[in-house]
C-alpha cells in the first residue's frame, strides 16, 4: 500500500489541472486584444470550464488502471483523491452544461459541440479503444488549439485567412509543450 504524502502547497495548482485552463484563457484574451473578438465572461467561463473538466477526466482515465513503479504525483494524486475528483469533475461538468447552454452566443454553442465531440472521441479512443500513444499529444494539441481559438475563430470575418497561421503556430508551441 502507497503511503499518503501530502503534497506541497504550491504545487495543488498543477495537481487540480488548473494550470490547463489558465493557460487557455490568458490565450484567448491574447486573441482577443490582438483580433477584434467580442470576449463575453459566458466564452471565458465556457473555456475555462471546458478546459477543465476535460483535463480532469483525462487524469481519471489514466489512473483506471492499477499503479505503476513510477508513477507521477499528479497520478498518484488522482489515485488517491478519485472519488473527490470524480465529484468536482460533476459540479464542473453541470456548471459549464448550464452556462453553455443557456448564455453562449449560438455560433460559439454550435462550434463547441463539434469540438465537444471530438474531444469525447480523443478520450474514448485513447482510453478504450487501444489507439496508440504516439498520436495523443498532437491531437491534444489540435483540440486544445481549437478550443482556445473558437471564439475568435466564430467571430472572424474571414477564419482562414486571419487565423491560421496563428493558429498553427500556437498549435507547435502546445505540441512543443507537450513533448518535452
Amino acid at each position: 500500500m502507497q503511503k499518503r504524502v501530502r503534497p506541497p502547497l504550491w504545487l495543488w495548482f498543477n495537481l487540480l489541472s488548473l494550470d490547463a485552463p489558465l493557460i487557455a484563457l490568458v490565450w484567448q484574451d491574447f486573441l482577443a486584444r490582438c483580433y477584434p473578438t467580442l470576449l463575453r465572461p459566458t466564452g471565458r467561463g465556457a473555456l475555462g470550464l471546458t478546459v477543465w473538466a476535460v483535463y480532469l477526466a483525462d487524469r481519471l482515465l489514466d489512473v483506471r488502471h492499477p499503479a505503476s513503479d513510477i508513477e507521477s504525483i499528479r497520478h498518484r494524486f488522482y489515485r488517491q483523491h478519485r472519488g473527490y475528483v470524480v465529484a468536482l469533475l460533476a459540479i464542473i461538468v453541470c456548471a459549464d452544461a448550464l452556462l453553455t447552454t443557456l448564455w453562449l452566443r449560438p455560433a460559439v454553442f454550435n462550434e463547441g459541440l463539434v469540438l465537444s465531440g471530438c474531444v469525447v472521441v480523443y478520450l474514448a479512443a485513447f482510453a478504450f479503444a487501444g489507439w496508440s500513444g504516439i498520436a495523443k499529444k498532437p491531437l491534444a494539441a489540435v483540440l486544445f488549439t481549437s478550443g482556445t481559438f473558437l471564439i475568435a475563430w466564430s467571430s472572424a470575418g474571414h477564419p482562414v485567412s486571419q487565423l491560421l497561421w496563428p493558429a498553427a503556430a500556437f498549435c507547435a508551441l502546445c505540441l512543443g509543450n507537450l513533448v518535452m
